[in-house]
């Protein structure tokens, strides 16, 4: 028999008596063994045969990697050429669960606690790594999460009136967040832990055209949820700046960014573009199926998707903007990529390309810590001239990095928390793929410490960076550097640092400011540890953002330039708060959709001025120019007709680039339509019409 476990192939012999009644068949000359002794020999096969069953059927796949042979074990290996194990797909895999509660500091349950997982894993499609499977925790805050890829999840949570939070396992250092799940495996006591102080964050989520996109998923941090049919969508996020992402069905993935609570934000989607085409073998054109396809850049850079090809080579990249895109494709010992850039509109979707894959190989290794382990958390890169290959480690410590060409590779390894080797041997690869490879990274020495603000509160959710003071006498020397978000005690743990003198910096204020911190000396052989970081005395800015007509602007972005550079969110009444900054005079400046709006009664374009004193509240109004120029026109084809659902743009001439957010984008229906603009005299037009 030939079955399949867990991506192995096993075998059995099973030795079956003979009917009753039936005869043995008669012993030729050449054979003379005994019946007695085919009964032996038969027993003994079937007995190595369930044996050799029983060994390889047991479930390897996600298994810790083997240490490798002791000082005291030899290693045989075989003269035969034995196929690559190729790793199991999480795709086709059975599926997973995992499972835990919902619980707020004191142990009490957090009922109705929104719980999703995400993976980014690199052995899924962009597809798998968009999708947000959720649920809602019961009464006594349990939840359970099934239909999972049997692949590393990140499990969020969020509730009314909480900060929303990860499960993490560890503290400190050794604090980790990934969730590892093997094919039909359930994952018990995942649990999380949710703190107050969590506001309300409100928006809706249209498209260039103003209708609603119901169904959008959309998240902020570790808040997930989904806007309505109405397009309206809210979370719990923790209060200040936030950055939110959206995805739906049939447009490209965007993000924006705003301020909670108070703010009440716009998301505006495109219409998806889509590459299209499939992959051939360069020899005799026959389809590549399961090749990973990504949409890169112009200049190689700025990939998207990836994709897999079918069974007949086909593959479709969706969640596009429009650009020029070049499709790459990679398997394991294959490298193809299409023979010149496909330019796609908004919306539009490519003619089929063709791909053809060239023979290519396989780097395959394990980053090892000295003592024992291996690291769960890092990168690998390889770089030659033609520029670089980057590959995550998965949480066992392995690296792939498939559809290598040949050449000389340097290689750096960057594993969190620990310290890398001053170098490691470049890989030279000329006729063959690189297996069981090992790169050692080994501990370093660690700075512990709490930051306290002003009153002696600790500081929470500050980050914490750790960068090195480098001797110009040894500038060629390696360094460290490291950085860790405070815990809610404001400590934080900074690991994997070599002996030296490291300055520290801390993101503090509203919005966070990198404010400096203290220099301090690790020495050899010893820990840091009992470090005070007090936030020093601040000041602060209000004020308002409106036009000449008195109308409140919300969402736009003020910026402050002097001893801080800070910037935040108008809120829906056009108020604004700057927190954390260091005495002294500051320019402001406000912008709408990244353009600039121009100051009413600026001289000379001048900027507004302000002065910020240490424990006082400044204020400043800003007063802008109304956005009432208009441009209109008709959008005709080569023959005059007119054309319709065409999307009208309107972008800044100097800035060489298309605007993002809302800017004057206006589908035309059935003639012209004025599309609103800036302020600004220069001006360019681009219009996109969807496929």
């Amino acid at each position: 028999m030939d079955e399949q476990f867990g991506g192995r192939s096993a075998w059995c012999a099973l030795v079956l008596p003979a009917p009753h009644g039936a005869s043995p068949p008669s012993a030729s000359p050449s054979s003379s063994m005994s019946i007695t002794s085919k009964v032996i020999l038969g027993t003994s096969l079937g007995i190595v045969g369930v044996v050799g069953w029983l060994a390889l059927a047991k479930p390897s796949p996600g298994g810790p990697p083997s240490a490798g042979p002791t000082a005291s074990q030899t290693v045989l290996q075989s003269s035969v050429q034995v196929p690559a194990r190729t790793p199991l797909d999480p795709r086709l895999a059975n599926r997973a669960a995992i499972s835990g509660y919902v619980r707020d500091p004191e142990g009490r349950p957090v009922p109705a606690a929104t719980v999703c997982a995400a993976s980014s894993s690199e052995a899924l499609g962009a597809t798998e790594r968009r999708a947000r499977p959720c649920t809602i925790a019961a009464a006594d805050g349990s939840y359970r999460l099934e239909g999972l890829l049997a692949a590393p999840q990140r499990v969020t949570a969020s509730a009314p009136h909480f900060i929303p939070q990860p499960h993490r396992s560890g503290s400190g250092a050794l604090a980790r967040e990934l969730v590892p799940l093997r094919l039909g495996q359930e994952q018990r006591g995942i649990d999380i832990t949710l703190r107050p102080g969590g506001v309300k964050l409100v928006g809706i989520v249209r498209d260039l055209g103003g209708g609603e996109v119901g169904g959008a998923i959309v998240e902020a941090g570790d808040a997930a949820g989904r806007s309505g049919a109405d397009g309206s969508f809210s979370l719990w996020v923790r209060p200040g700046e936030v950055r939110v992402t959206a995805t739906a069905e049939g447009y490209a993935d965007t993000q924006s960014s705003g301020r909670a609570p108070g703010l009440t934000l716009e998301i505006l989607m495109t219409p998806e573009s889509v590459l299209l085409g499939r992959v051939v073998r360069a020899d005799d054109g026959s389809p590549v199926a399961g090749a990973e396809v990504s949409a890169t850049g112009g200049g190689g850079w700025g990939r998207r998707g990836p994709a897999f090809t079918d069974a007949s080579g086909n593959f479709r990249i969706d969640a596009l903007p429009p650009g020029a895109y070049k499709a790459l494709a990679l398997q394991d010992e294959g490298h193809g990529a299409a023979e010149a850039l496909v330019v796609l509109g908004l919306g539009e979707t490519s003619e089929p390309v063709e791909v053809r894959m060239h023979p290519a190989f396989l780097v395959e290794g394990t980053v090892v810590v000295a003592g024992g382990g291996t690291c769960d958390r890092g990168s690998v890169i390889l770089s030659d001239p033609q520029g670089q290959r980057h590959a995550n480690i998965a949480p066992d410590g392995q690296v792939r990095l498939p559809g290598l060409l040949p050449g000389s590779y340097k290689v750096d390894v960057r594993c969190e928390g620990l310290v890398s080797a001053p170098s490691y041997p470049p890989l030279a690869i000329a006729d063959r793929s690189l297996r069981e490879l090992r790169w050692e990274v080994r501990p370093g020495r660690t700075i512990r410490g709490r930051v306290v603000a002003t009153t002696r509160e600790p500081a929470t959710a500050m980050m914490v960076t750790v960068s090195p003071q480098v001797d110009p006498s040894r500038s060629n020397a390696q360094s460290t550097s490291g950085r860790a978000q405070t815990d809610s005690d404001g400590r934080f743990e900074v690991s994997g640092l070599l002996p030296g003198r490291y300055a520290l910096r801390v993101f503090a204020g509203d919005p966070p400011q990198l404010l400096p911190g203290p220099e301090v000396e690790v020495r050899e052989g010893q820990d840091l540890g009992g470090l005070r970081i007090e936030l020093p005395a601040a000041g602060e800015l209000r004020g308002e953002v409106r036009n000449v007509h008195g109308r409140a602007i919300p969402g736009a972005r003020v910026l402050l330039r002097g001893p801080n550079y800070a910037q935040t969110t108008s809120l829906d009444d056009g108020s604004f708060r700057l927190s954390g900054l260091a005495a002294g005079a500051y320019q402001a400046s406000v912008s709408k959709s990244y353009q600039p709006m121009r100051m009413h009664d600026a001289k000379g374009g001048e900027e507004p001025r302000v002065e910020v004193e240490t424990g006082e509240t400044a204020v400043l109004d800003l007063v802008v120019e109304a956005p009432d120029g208009r441009i209109s026109g008709r959008v005709v084809d080569g023959d005059e007709a007119a054309l319709g659902n065409v999307f009208v743009e309107v972008l800044h001439e100097p800035e060489k680039r298309l605007a993002r957010g809302r800017l004057a984008r206006h589908a035309v229906e059935h003639g012209p339509r004025p599309a609103a603009a800036n302020d600004r005299p220069r001006r360019k037009i681009r219009v996109w019409r969807p496929a």
